[in-house]
């Protein structure tokens, strides 16, 4: 008896420690110590940090220059509707919160019935608030935001107050105010790799052995126009041996900031066989302004040496880029001074007035490490044959990199990519790299669901991919013209679209330059077309062979050729045949086309994929890279299959789908708690 009730004594501690487990207790944990893989520095002193090392939970440390509140949140778009935010603070009695909300519009957020937010530490003193909570990557919370590999907006904010307690337990939020310094968004991928160095100028002690060299526009004039590409040479001083660059950064004249799109930095290259150095043809270019890179006055010698080996491309929303440990690239590698050409891509429509001095700062150092990276853009060629109509909910555009090119153009050992920078403009939403080997689909090299214009960074890989000599590339991009009414045209303009990767790899190869474009009677044929001609054609050299161009370089981007033509694209391009088509321009018949019908929208589609295309194999210095064929098929292969995944842990409750996490909390507590009931009823029956 005594036995059995001391048996039922112990059960139903047991029981009751079970129970409790069921409930959720908030508290700091005093003296854990976070490690965190991420760090981000905001405005106004706002810190965020957070660590990846966990499958199924993220953790994130928000930290603020202020007693009152700091929130972060997630967005799509960088609003505030739709968004999925946490708020933290430190009352005055010292307790702290956390609480999970939702955005509905640009005003207070609503707290969020389900809190899939849990506190772990908190502290404010003098110096300020610091929160730090984790929630999982995906909570099975409509309102919350999953969190995966694409990129995000990450929203932020600070106010000087703690919320006010209200009548129905929730908190009132007072305004951050619409100060820059008190709330924004920037765009970023929370799971991607980061490098866990500074720049060398944000050091607190400048870096031994580390030089730094701006090249940076002299007082330009930014005119009014809704695309400006500003074109300047300069000269980067001898060096006594060959370095390394091992990271470049944004220069910015501060009130440019909003009017730059992309900073691209060209090394110029005259080929031996000109017989005449660098220094005899572009010295003359150094001291001056520069110019329109696609205006009449753009000298022809810069069009030909200065547009081709790409050194560096820092797209908006992207600070710079540091190399990993193992690879840099090269600089001074000549025993004389060497030329390159800074272009940047303003925007100023409004034409307001605006001199500015921004550009590209390389470090380098003498200290070589173990590779030498090169860059190689592939996708669509920026040519009106990428051709994007009008009311798509999604229309398709692919750009090939052909198997030869790649076995004529890659080390025979093959190179592997480190990092990948996606390039399009205001109409993208998708971007997959797809990479074929032997007529199989592997996995996809980047797979970006939220592409955004104003954040385009270097995506560092979290595993680097090897290609091989024969793989094949192509680039599908994903665009959204629901609100558009005309025909948009592929090209470097604001108003026209672009489908390009820049892959970072190493070892460097002589490859650079891997894309393609419908074949002329291909994209012709897809819309009923069957011959036409025009100025425009001539211009960009189609029908397109390499062997019929005068000399040894791959011509340039195609849009080049029109950049200072002020028509529409293929307004000057007559229809010859058929004959109930004869002397429509192409233009316009494009552009009055059934796009409306989604059957044939996307039959055309299929066909400008599924027909021949026009390969640019392009190397060191614009030079080309010889292939049997300079039309290709679209590749045949099997579709890659991902890894089964788990079943879904989302588990739904009732009318609305609730917190995993909660759901298999309150089952596995039900589960053991019946157990122990069960356990106990056969202990007394036992005993009696």
């Amino acid at each position: 008896m005594i036995c059995c009730w001391e048996t039922g004594i112990s059960l139903c501690s047991l029981l009751l420690a079970i129970l409790s487990c069921c409930s959720e207790q908030v508290e700091g944990f005093k003296g854990t110590v976070f490690q965190f893989t991420h760090e981000l520095s905001l405005p106004s002193g706002i810190k965020v940090r957070w660590t990846t090392s966990d499958q199924e939970w993220i953790t994130f440390e928000m930290s603020s220059p202020t007693n009152g509140y700091v929130g972060i949140g997630f967005s799509h778009t960088g609003n505030m509707a739709g968004s999925d935010i946490y708020i933290g603070w430190v009352d005055s009695s010292g307790k702290a919160h956390i609480k999970d909300y939702f955005g509905t519009a640009n005003a207070e957020p609503v707290e969020d019935q389900q809190q899939d937010v849990e506190l772990l530490a908190a502290s404010e003193n003098e110096h300020g608030t610091m929160i730090v909570f984790k929630r999982k990557y995906d909570t099975c919370d409509h309102r919350d935001y999953i969190i995966g590999d694409d990129t995000i907006f990450l929203l932020w904010a600070w106010g000087a107050d703690d919320p006010n307690p209200a009548t129905d337990n929730r908190f009132h939020l007072s305004y951050h105010g619409s100060n820059e310094l008190s709330r924004g968004a920037k765009g970023i991928r929370l799971t991607a790799k980061q490098i866990h160095w500074k720049f060398p100028d944000e050091e607190e002690k400048y870096p031994h052995g580390i030089q730094q060299y701006d090249f940076v526009n002299s007082d330009v004039q930014v005119p009014k126009a809704d695309t400006y590409h500003h074109c300047k040479i300069i000269k980067f001083p001898q060096l006594q041996q060959k370095h390394h660059i091992l990271a470049h950064k944004i220069v910015l004249t501060p009130d440019s900031r909003e009017h730059i799109h992309r900073i691209v930095l060209h090394k110029c290259h005259i080929p031996q066989f000109i017989g005449l150095s660098e220094e005899s043809i572009l010295e003359n270019y150094v001291d001056l302004v520069g110019w329109n890179c696609y205006g009449a006055e753009y000298p022809s010698d810069l069009k030909t040496y200065c547009s081709h080996s790409t050194v560096a491309i820092l797209g908006e929303g992207y600070e710079g880029f540091k190399y990993p440990d193992h690879v840099g690239v090269e600089i001074g590698d000549t025993n004389a001074a060497t030329y390159y050409r800074l272009e940047i891509h303003y925007q100023n429509p409004d034409g307001l007035y605006m001199v500015d001095n921004s550009g590209i700062r390389v470090f380098y150092s003498s200290t070589l490490r173990e590779y030498e990276s090169g860059l190689l853009i592939t996708g669509h060629r920026r040519t009106p044959f990428m051709t994007i109509p009008p009311r798509q909910a999604e229309f398709n555009i692919y750009g090939l990199c052909s198997a030869e090119c790649m076995w004529n153009g890659l080390n025979q050992e093959g190179t592997k990519i480190l990092a990948v920078q996606l390039h399009s403009h205001w109409i993208g939403r998708r971007v997959q790299l797809r990479h074929i080997r032997n007529g199989r689909e592997l996995s996809p090299i980047v797979v970006e669901n939220h592409l955004n214009a104003n954040f385009q960074e270097y995506w560092l890989l979290p595993r680097e991919v090897k290609i091989i000599p024969g793989d094949q590339l192509i680039l599908q991009c994903t665009y959204e013209t629901t609100t558009n009414d005309t025909v948009i045209f592929g090209g470097s303009a604001a108003s026209n679209e672009i489908c390009e990767a820049i892959l970072v790899y190493y070892p460097k190869s002589r490859l650079t330059d891997c894309r393609s474009q419908p074949e002329l009677y291909q994209y012709l044929g897809a819309v009923g077309v069957m011959n036409a001609t025009g100025e425009t054609f001539r211009k960009l050299n189609v029908s397109y062979s390499p062997d019929s161009l005068p000399d040894e370089f791959t011509p340039l981007d195609d849009s080049y050729a029109l950049e200072s033509e002020s028509d529409p694209a293929f307004s000057d391009v007559l229809i010859t045949s058929p004959s109930k088509l004869k002397n429509r321009y192409l233009h316009d018949y494009l552009s009055r086309l059934n796009w409306g019908d989604d059957f044939f929208s996307k039959i055309v589609e299929q066909k400008w994929k599924n027909g021949l295309h026009y390969m640019h194999c392009t190397g060191n210095g614009g030079k080309k890279i010889p292939t049997s064929s300079h039309v290709v098929p679209y590749p045949v292969y099997e579709d890659y299959t991902a890894p089964a995944h788990e079943p879904d842990k989302c588990f739904k409750w009732g009318p609305t789908s609730a917190s995993s996490a909660l759901n298999s909390k309150f089952i596995n507590c039900f589960i053991v708690t019946v157990s122990l009931v069960n356990i106990f009823l056969n202990a007394f029956i036992l005993c009696y």
